[in-house]
């Protein structure tokens, strides 16, 4: 019997030792892909608050026009 569970325990390992390089390899995959669209998402993002403050004026000016209106 414990012969019996030595050998589940070694292929186990040698299962295991196997899985390691393949979930090394996945994660580096994914490091690779992310770091190509990473420009173009900060890029995007950039862009995005440009627009939004070209067309939202500064709370500031909002507070100016409308005081106490926003706040209890």
């Amino acid at each position: 019997m414990a012969e019996k569970k030595k050998r589940i325990l070694e292929a186990k390992v040698r299962e295991r030792t196997y899985e390691i390089p393949m979930s090394e390899n996945e994660i580096e995959l994914q490091h690779n892909i992310i770091q190509e669209r990473m420009p173009n998402i900060t890029s995007s993002i950039t862009y995005a608050s440009r627009i939004q403050n070209a067309l939202v004026p500064p709370v500031e000016f909002i507070d100016k026009l409308f005081p106490d209106q926003f706040y209890p």
